[in-house]
């Protein structure tokens, strides 16, 4: 059971209904997150790419009768018919700014409910984004507009109760959604029409806090970015993805060295850009000892830090399906 903290509806009736996602689990390859909670994994983006996902609402058979019930129950209490109301499964990406709607199920309908759904990439766009995860949002909500009634919801779309599953990568707190970089951008910061990106690190201190200040911007060229979105299953997105991924990290190594920063330990930029990029390097399980080496390695050694970088990423893989791909079409 979480103890995780919830928003409260201004409706009556609902309280019931706020705990119903409670036992529900997303299983990410071998790997589980609870309700309201975020996995931390990780895996080189092909690895990623290939793990199943899916949503079970409840841990066995039994729990699952009680969930439905549970649910049944909430909506009596609440006054309201289950065929007004829906289960609603949306897979989110940030970094891709893609929401899907994946799943819908009437409540009038939870008998036919199975107890574990299966969600693919071919459904969710947002699960073909390995530098930065995804957020999976399971709520019941409204499926038509109600007759207005005081402290009763009655707007379509409006949600009862929701839980939210996050799965993040190394790369989730490093690269940033990118911006499209359309005509009227590229005119006020100079760019020339042929740039696919920029990155602009103007106002942001790599060692210090990264919630503490204003983020980096992330240009990519607006058309590229749409046709990435659309074709992001492909192998040929993925290795733009991940190049992409790999240019703003590399800015970052080259800010650090160019900005001769001396005497820096990693406890001392533990929060900041820097220290996720080192985190990068040295993995998520690296003691003090090997954080600082890193960071040294960033700091006197800029292009071998960059060629370790292309190793996390796995570029040379991204690459080769890529030129695979175009042999066989």
């Amino acid at each position: 059971m979480t103890t995780a903290s919830r928003t409260i509806r201004p409706y009556q009736g609902l309280s019931s209904l706020s705990t119903v996602f409670d036992n529900s689990t997303l299983h990410f390859g071998t790997d589980l997150c609870y309700a309201h909670k975020r996995l931390h994994v990780e895996l080189h983006p092909h690895e990623f790419l290939l793990r199943p996902v899916a949503l079970e609402w409840a841990p066995d058979d039994g729990a699952f009768q009680a969930f439905l019930e549970r649910v049944r129950h909430g909506l009596r209490a609440a006054e309201l018919e289950p065929s007004t109301v829906e289960l609603v499964v949306i897979t989110k990406s940030s970094y891709l700014k893609l929401a899907d709607l994946v799943f819908r199920r009437r409540a009038s309908d939870l008998a036919a409910l199975p107890r574990r759904v299966e969600i693919t990439r071919s459904q969710a766009r947002a699960l073909s984004a390995p530098f930065s995860g995804f957020e999976i949002l399971v709520a019941f909500a409204l499926a038509c507009h109600l007759p207005r009634a005081a402290l009763k919801p009655f707007r379509k779309g409006t949600w009862l109760t929701r839980a939210t599953f996050g799965v993040d990568t190394r790369l989730s707190h490093v690269v940033f959604s990118p911006v499209p970089l359309t005509p009227e951008i590229r005119t006020s910061l100079k760019i020339g029409a042929k740039a696919t990106r920029f990155i602009d690190l103007d106002h942001h201190d790599i060692t210090l806090p990264v919630e503490s200040q204003e983020e980096p911007k992330f240009y990519v060229d607006a058309e590229l970015l749409a046709q990435l979105n659309v074709r992001r299953s492909s192998p040929i997105s993925k290795a733009l993805q991940a190049q992409l991924a790999l240019d703003f990290v590399s800015t970052i190594i080259r800010h650090a060295y160019e900005s001769e920063l001396t005497g820096f330990r990693y406890a001392e930029i533990r929060s900041s850009l820097l220290g996720s990029v080192v985190r990068m390097l040295a993995g998520e399980s690296a003691d003090e000892s090997k954080n600082n080496e890193m960071l040294a390695m960033i700091l006197d050694r800029p292009t071998q830090a960059i060629a370790n970088i292309e190793h996390v990423f796995n570029v040379t893989k991204m690459y080769t399906d890529a030129l695979t791909s175009e042999e066989d079409s």
